[in-house]
């Protein structure tokens, strides 16, 4: 286990936490694919994006072992293999509004949810130093995915309805952030984010505990 837990709030750092946002956000874009790409290409941001602003210098393979993982060999499965079954899918849910609004928007919040864990125990991994060197990165990178696999839903599932309020103006959010533009929205979502932050301490450092559970099973089994 590590010696040193973070500061779960570190007075909210919108470089953490901007790239996950933006991915989970991805999914409210209506366009077949198009949302997959914005989503991959915003998570493929978040280990170096970090790294860079903890002043961290990590492993030359960290950010291919981290995007390699489980999780991203599943969203490949599932946008390339499997691409036939959603475009028909996508298809049959815009038959009616109301349900592909609903499922939208409860994708969404989902998504944020999931990403914002991600960002945190990112962010957890990096200033602990598991992601500078091979012996710890492939054991982390496993506890990274169990814990985000276990997990679920959070507390920050409440927050995450919050910034969802506005999925249309959301989908402009990120294709401006795609373009590197902030625009007013994505601003109110990052207010939003630091007003409220700071009441989910308690549940980052289960957070971590949990990820230091899963890592030192990880690291016996590999050695």
């Amino acid at each position: 286990m590590a010696n040193n837990s973070i500061d779960p709030n570190n007075g909210f750092d919108w470089a953490i936490y901007a790239d996950a946002t933006l991915a989970g956000l991805s999914i409210l874009i209506p366009v077949p694919f198009a949302d997959s790409v914005a989503e991959d290409y915003f998570r493929n941001r978040m280990v170096n994006a970090i790294a860079r602003r903890r002043g961290q210098d990590i492993h030359p393979q960290a950010d291919n072992v981290i995007n390699r993982s489980q999780e991203g060999i599943m969203s490949f499965v599932n946008g390339c293999l499997l691409w036939p079954f959603r475009f028909v899918l996508d298809l049959l849910l815009r038959v009616s509004r109301k349900v592909l609004y609903f499922l939208t928007i409860k994708r969404a919040i989902d998504s944020l949810n999931r990403y914002w864990q991600r960002a945190y125990l990112l962010d957890y991994m990096v200033q602990q130093g598991y992601l500078n060197n091979s012996s710890t990165l492939q054991p982390a990178a496993r506890a990274l995915e169990e814990v985000l696999k276990t997990e679920g839903t959070s507390p920050l599932t409440r927050l995450a309805r919050e910034i969802v309020s506005s999925p249309s103006r959301m989908i402009q959010s990120v294709r401006r952030a795609q373009q590197g533009e902030e625009d007013e929205k994505m601003q109110e979502a990052r207010t939003t984010m630091s007003q409220a932050w700071s009441r989910y301490d308690d549940y980052f450092q289960r957070l971590e505990g949990h990820f230091e559970v899963a890592y030192t099973q990880h690291n016996e089994n590999i050695v």
